[in-house]
């Protein structure tokens, strides 16, 4: 998922590209996620220890602040993929220093509506990922209706910040139509700024300059060359 080198630098001199490897700070391994999480945060109580997709977010958080200490760094935009796609919404989410987030087929407990009945679902999630998040999001796996709240909250919490969410069609794990139908109701917050959030009417729609920008590209998992340019089409309407 690295960025082509010719394709990053044309956003121009004034654009550095910071990288973390979050798994580097926790593993993303159940076994050794839940040991560093032990290790970090032995002192909160076990039911609402932080887990691995917080402590991630926490990463970005950190390399915002210290970016904006130095002299020269305006904007940082937190960008992820997968699993750090979801790191990266919630860091927005939390961090007021963040001034966009670039969130590529973040999935269940990201973009995506938890309620969907498409996707990856929370059972799944749960079982193979049991340090992504805190015990009692598994227990509403079967019966998701419960959830008091869904994944468009955690979108709101950008506005009224520039947000991309990114996709692909035959990623269904990801669900795309779920982080669709989760930016078209997030998109209220953004108009308590007297602003649109998401501006398109269908998945293909792309606008780069929208509020909230969705991107919809053929093919499955993964941050491939023709990514990159809607990205940077995106920093370019916002930032440059």
């Amino acid at each position: 998922g690295a960025a082509p080198s010719r394709t990053a630098t044309r956003f121009g001199p004034a654009g550095v590209l910071a990288s973390v490897f979050p798994s580097e700070f926790i593993p993303d391994t159940p076994e050794g996620g839940v040991k560093a999480l032990d290790q970090f945060f032995a002192d909160q109580p076990e039911a609402t220890r932080t887990h691995a997709i917080m402590a991630w977010a926490a990463e970005y958080s950190l390399l915002s602040y210290y970016l904006k200490s130095q002299e020269g760094f305006s904007k940082t935009i937190a960008y992820g993929h997968s699993r750090f796609a979801k790191a990266a919404l919630v860091a927005g989410a939390f961090d007021p220093t963040i001034d966009a987030v670039v969130a590529h087929q973040s999935g269940t407990g990201g973009a995506s509506l938890s309620r969907d009945k498409t996707g990856e679902g929370l059972d799944s999630i749960s079982e193979n990922y049991p340090h992504w998040f805190l015990p009692k999001f598994a227990t509403y796996a079967q019966n998701k209706a419960a959830l008091p709240l869904d994944q468009h909250f955690l979108l709101a919490l950008m506005a009224p910040r520039p947000m991309f969410l990114g996709n692909a069609r035959r990623d269904v794990w990801s669900d795309p139509n779920g982080a669709f139908r989760a930016a078209e109701a997030a998109s209220a917050a953004y108009g308590l700024y007297g602003q649109e959030g998401l501006h398109q009417k269908t998945l293909k729609d792309f606008d780069p300059t929208a509020d909230i920008a969705f991107w919809l590209r053929p093919g499955t998992h993964g941050v491939v060359k023709e990514d990159w340019p809607a990205f940077l089409e995106f920093l370019d309407a916002h930032f440059k």
